[in-house]
């Protein structure tokens, strides 16, 4: 994570009050397997925030469904960065750091580990993709 903690969960709680969110995961479903698709640098920051912006429980039936929308919203970006990836061709792939491919990996691996209680099919999805 970049920045003073406290400064960076105002701006994800900001972020993903204006449907950041939603948007971003639009914007990076819109660029996947394009030039136009973000470095795997940008990725990881984004993947540690979306991370971040996961609620860890709701406590009331409104809460629910707003932690319902953000999972949604993780899953629809770690779907669309998974989606860029797995359309690479191996020799660009190869062109990457080992170490960015890595860290992507683990940033997408805590969003579904985090996600495993409540959206199993998900999780079960993103292990097979990564053991293909």
């Amino acid at each position: 994570p970049i920045g003073l903690p406290e400064v960076r969960q105002q701006m994800i709680s900001k972020f993903r009050a204006l449907r950041g969110f939603a948007n971003l995961a639009t914007y990076l479903s819109a660029r996947a397997s394009t030039p136009q698709f973000p470095s795997l640098d940008m990725i990881h920051l984004f993947l540690g925030a979306t991370y971040e912006a996961i609620p860890t429980h709701a406590n009331v039936s409104d809460q629910a469904a707003k932690v319902r929308a953000m999972e949604d919203n993780a899953i629809r970006v770690a779907r669309a960065i998974m989606n860029h990836m797995g359309s690479a061709s191996e020799e660009k792939l190869k062109r990457q750091s080992h170490d960015i491919l890595n860290k992507v990996r683990y940033d997408l691996q805590r969003i579904f580990d985090r996600l495993v209680t409540t959206r199993r099919a998900e999780t079960y999805a993103f292990y097979e993709f990564w053991r293909g």
